[in-house]
């Protein structure tokens, strides 16, 4: 599993930028690796710049960690765990 440190720490490497915990999830579930609910989400929902989205994407290809499956909640129902991030 890769951890956000790793994902941040190739951003810098490969970038020179730093990206926060915070967009790493916001990008994760936009892309549906997470799929939960938090009170007030709608609030915080556009907060990660694109080109930060563009990098953490960037850093998702590079560790293979994109699913191309197109519903990941499905996945997610049959595991009965709405916590479960998604890596092969």
């Amino acid at each position: 599993m890769i951890s956000y440190d790793e994902i941040r720490d190739f951003i810098i490497e490969k970038h020179g930028k730093r990206v926060s915990n915070k967009w790493i999830a916001e990008i994760k579930r936009k892309v549906g690796m997470l799929q939960f609910e938090v009170d007030g989400y709608e609030e915080f929902n556009q907060t990660c710049p694109g080109e930060a989205e563009r990098y953490i994407l960037e850093a998702f290809e590079h560790f293979d960690i994109l699913d191309d499956r197109n519903d990941l909640s499905k996945l997610n129902d049959e595991l009965n765990n709405p916590y479960t991030v998604i890596e092969e």
